[in-house]
């Protein structure tokens, strides 16, 4: 081993160091990691003062330094080699969850903190009490870490330049510690002698980088780590997890934008009249091959003939009459799609757009509020469009909806969630959003008239045929607190159905509704009624199963079988029916199953195409339900306290039935025991003799304690199981003196294998020497041979 090093070192004792100068060694070293840990807190407390409450901070500070201190003192008088008492260690684990209470208790009150913030928090104090109550070095080193870590990564996200002068403070205060530490073992160990290999360290030093250079090139081409290094060397548009702001193309790179003057397919924020004929889909072409085409309706009207001298001439060009685009209405009556769509092989290719955020989202293209039996239709109101309002933030322009909020005391929405839509074929004007969008932006576009918002929330961009391929919307969006949801519907002010039905509909779809609804009181337990119906009582069938009397209204409510828009428009109704406003939406379900690329972005497929409900839950605002099965439910935030206050009648069954299965393996548990004894020896037998005897020893050692005669302390299993023989029958006697003498023989005789009726005796003391024959055995004999 020695040959195999370049310099060969033999250390001798200077000096015998006594056990105070340790002592005194040990606190220098525990006080200078203490000062390192105070600064790493001095650096994250200025850090939170920009936006935290001061009176939460001192709080903060005040409740930990108290913990630490008391865990310090109770620390002091432990010796070295001992552990810490458990109530030191409480104090500690107390300091360092502290920072999560308090912020919790602070959202209460308005403040509170990110949960990076309070996670560095903890980290803080928890160096400090690594510092203050650690017995090893490596503790206080551990200590050290972590407050470099913490100074270093406050000050890079600190805005104040003043931050810089807590990182000089703790790299000079290491520096002292780290020579401090290198002269006190200099001064405890000194070299007698020290052999240099000048040769021998060259032919390692070269021969470790040829057996590297060989290494590489034999392996660097098949480990994915080295592959994706050398690929994502200088970041392309290729698509890969690098981002590019100048990439010219790809999904996931790059922002920049491309004027469009020249290129048709990229967004221009100049004006242009350049514009793209694609056959590519559109949206309402994506709806009616996954759903059918609308039903023509044949409708023949009263007219009186002209004589052919009244006809006008159609020479010349007339202009076209305005057309609706096929979304200002949308159809329950469809013809099934006449072929199949061809399974999806590639993601990519297939793919309208990619949703980088959360998925199981609803990302919402039309609104329609009114429905004639037939057809759904938009308000007269949702043609009007609004325009947003810029903002900076962070020297970038967002865009925000105007009029209602997003968020305040009367919104069901809450935090903040960065997400993005990467466009690719898409081909409508109107973007893809979802409920509780605070702002959007892309990049480098300042101007306002590039977008609108109708009445119902739809973000489109007027005067264009379709969104710009390659084109990157970035979102700050609010999730749902289902707690002010549940207040706000309570409140809700009931609202009237606009909805032309025939008798029968309305009667079946009241008779439904009240069925489902019952005695519950208005409010959310309503609404996740009707739902929760409509989920578990119909069947999804896909267009192509679907038949044409399922098609219709009546055919959905009296067979509970038929598409997804189906189920929308029942729920609707029913809502409507109990006093709600609702409204159907359709647009794209962000499946979690087309989960693509590194980023594991969602891709937005033709087949994603969906149809679902929004309710309404006062003061303009509306939240998706979804009643169809098979696609993932919303998801809702909700406190944990919530959550336990909803589940107090299971959490009390499941309470009880956890005491009344402790309690009766508790009653049970001897006969639990000898059943596990006996269900277990054969399985025995494939262990060693040595380990079969030790098994037996706690076995019977067990059984003594069940039965009411535990082994005292100080007394040794041999010396109970002798005292115990007396008391056996003597077959049963006979067997634990063979079992003695083999156990005997095994540990202290130099043997490794058992007697054959030392097996014999093993297999009778482990199935028959249970609990009850001890129990009935004569236990004051026992109690007065144990005395004597």
């Amino acid at each position: 081993m020695h040959a195999l090093l370049p310099e060969q070192t033999v250390y001798r004792r200077r000096t015998q160091v006594q056990s105070g100068d340790w002592q005194s060694l040990s606190q220098r070293r525990r006080m200078g990691a203490l000062m390192m840990a105070a600064v790493a807190v001095a650096v994250l407390s200025f850090r939170r003062l920009d936006y935290d409450s001061l009176l939460v901070l001192v709080i903060e500070m005040a409740a930990c330094t108290l913990l630490l201190a008391l865990a310090s003192l109770g620390s002091r008088k432990v010796a070295i080699d001992r552990p810490l008492p458990p109530i030191v260690v409480l104090l500690v684990a107390g300091a360092i969850s502290l920072p999560w209470l308090i912020d919790r208790l602070a959202r209460g009150w308005g403040f509170g903190n990110g949960t990076e913030i309070v996670m560095l928090s903890s980290l803080a104090w928890g160096g400090v009490a690594a510092a203050v109550t650690g017995r090893q070095s490596r503790t206080i080193g551990l200590s050290v870490v972590c407050s470099g870590f913490l100074t270093l990564f406050t000050t890079f996200i600190s805005d104040s330049a003043l931050a810089t002068l807590f990182t000089y403070g703790w790299g000079g205060l290491c520096s002292w510690w780290l020579v401090t530490n290198h002269w006190e073992r200099v001064e405890a160990c000194a070299a007698s002698r020290v052999k240099v290999a000048l040769t021998q360290r060259i032919v390692t030093i070269v021969g470790g980088c040829a057996v590297f250079a060989l290494t590489a090139a034999l392996f660097a081409n098949r480990i994915p780590v080295l592959r994706q290094i050398a690929m994502e060397v200088m970041p392309t548009s290729g698509g890969t997890s690098q981002h590019d702001a100048a990439a010219r193309s790809g999904v996931g790179n790059g922002d920049a934008i491309i004027a469009a003057r020249n290129h048709a397919s990229s967004f221009g924020a100049v004006e242009t009249n350049l514009f793209l004929d694609s056959d590519q889909p559109s949206l309402f072409d994506v709806f009616s091959d996954e759903f059918g085409e609308p039903m023509r309706k044949q409708r023949h009207e009263q007219a009186q003939a002209l004589s052919p001298d009244e006809i006008q001439s159609d020479e010349g060009s007339f202009a076209e009459a305005n057309r609706s685009s096929g979304n200002d209405s949308f159809s329950t009556q469809r013809e099934t799609p006449r072929k199949k769509r061809a399974p999806i092989h590639d993601l990519a290719s297939e793919a309208l757009m990619y949703w980088a955020g959360q998925p199981g989202v609803r990302l919402a293209v039309e609104r329609y509020q009114l429905f004639d039996g037939i057809d759904w239709k938009k308000a007269k109101e949702d043609s009007i469009g609004k325009t947003p309002t810029l903002v900076e933030v962070d020297d970038r322009s967002w865009f925000q909806p105007t009029g209602v909020p997003v968020q305040n005391s009367l919104s069901p929405f809450v935090g903040t969630v960065p997400e993005a839509l990467k466009f690719t074929r898409y081909r409508e004007p109107t973007i893809p959003t979802r409920p509780g969008m605070q702002l959007w932006s892309i990049d480098q576009l300042t101007r306002i008239d590039f977008f609108s918002i109708d009445a119902n929330h739809c973000l489109r961009m007027p005067g264009r045929e379709h969104v710009p391929d390659y084109t990157v919307v970035r979102f700050i969006n609010s999730q749902i607190d289902l707690e002010r949801m549940e207040r706000l519907l309570e409140s809700c002010a009931p609202g009237k159905s606009h909805s032309a039905l025939s008798e029968q509909c309305t009667t079946r779809i009241a008779d439904w509704a009240h069925r489902l609804t019952g005695n519950k009181p208005r409010g959310w337990e309503q609404v996740s009624a009707i739902v929760d119906g409509v989920r578990e009582s119909c069947k999804l069938e896909r267009s192509q199963q679907y038949s044409k009397y399922a098609s219709s209204l009546e055919g959905f409510l009296e067979e509970r079988a038929g598409p997804a828009y189906m189920f929308a428009t029942a729920t609707a109704l029913m809502l409507e029916h109990v006093g709600y406003k609702a409204r159907l939406v359709t647009g794209f379900y962000a499946n979690p199953r087309h989960r693509f690329g590194r980023d594991n972005e969602v891709a937005v497929l033709p087949s994603d195409a969906h149809v679902w409900v929004e309710v309404n839950v006062g003061h303009g605002h509306w939240v998706p339900l979804e009643p169809t099965p098979g696609f993932d439910r919303p998801r809702y935030a909700a406190s944990l306290w919530y959550h336990l206050v909803k589940a107090r009648k299971a959490i009390a069954l499941g309470v009880m039935a956890m005491l009344g299965i402790v309690g009766g393996v508790y009653f049970l548990r001897r006969w639990l025991f000898e059943f596990v004894c006996y269900a277990s020896w054969p399985m025995v037998s494939i262990f060693s003799d040595r380990a079969r005897v030790a098994w037996l020893t706690r076995i019977l050692d067990v059984r003594l304690s069940l039965a009411g005669q535990p082994r005292s302390r100080g007394t040794i299993p041999r010396q109970q199981f002798c005292q115990l023989s007396a008391l056996l029958p003597d077959r049963l006697q006979h067997s634990l003196q063979s079992f003695l003498t083999e156990s005997d023989r095994l540990w202290f005789g130099g043997e490794s294998r058992m007697s054959r009726d030392g097996r014999e005796a093993v297999q009778q003391l482990w199935c028959q020497l249970t609990i009850g024959k001890l129990r009935r055995r004569n236990s004051p004999q026992l109690i007065k041979n144990e005395s004597a």
